[in-house]
């Protein structure tokens, strides 16, 4: 998905592994880290080295999830960077048995803004509570 939006010039809806930051003591919503242009301003394009961002995120100690990266971001407008206020869904994937992290979770529901739009699909393996899935010897059709 990255490949295709970097091909798109970062134009896509769909935005692959984009870093957020969750450290806003503010009341704000997370953050999108994004690549910024020569005047600043966040682009359409994920950041290439969010670690060098760390600055911009208060206190940020590694492993406290400060910094989240769901799997995919839908955007409404793809020629804005991903906030609340453009997102469709928020996505992430998990295969097999990979476990859930409810922390996770609810981090994701407030990039997104809502439970409505986060969505979390199950590739192989059995499909737990909310998570949806797709069947995999036909990739058109979501399974049932």
């Amino acid at each position: 998905m990255q490949a295709a939006d970097k091909a798109l010039e970062w134009k896509s809806r769909y935005k692959s592994e984009v870093s957020w930051n969750m450290n806003l003591q503010t009341g704000e919503p997370p953050q999108p880290m994004m690549h910024r242009d020569a005047w600043g301003n966040d682009t359409t394009e994920p950041s290439h080295y969010w670690q060098g961002r760390i600055a911009e995120v208060d206190g940020y100690r590694p492993g406290r999830g400060d910094i989240r990266r769901p799997d995919l971001v839908i955007v409404s407008d793809s020629s804005k960077p991903p906030s609340q206020d453009n997102i469709d869904q928020v996505v992430e994937f998990k295969f097999g048995q990979d476990r859930r992290d409810n922390d996770q979770d609810e981090a994701y529901k407030g990039i997104a803004g809502s439970r409505k739009k986060y969505s979390i699909y199950r590739v192989g393996g059995p499909r737990k509570d909310v998570e949806q899935g797709c069947n995999c010897q036909n990739p058109i059709q979501s399974a049932v």
